[in-house]
């Protein structure tokens, strides 16, 4: 079972929740959260 894994240089509010994180994921980096991904 292979997953990718994406790691984003920078900072990041962690103050937005896991629904604020989704949404930055799926708007800015065009993503499927929910795939076989590590984020």
């Amino acid at each position: 079972m292979k997953s990718d894994l994406f790691i984003v240089c920078g900072k990041t509010d962690m103050r937005k929740g896991i629904d604020g994180l989704v949404a930055l994921i799926q708007d800015v980096y065009e993503l499927d959260p929910y795939e076989d991904a590590i984020f």
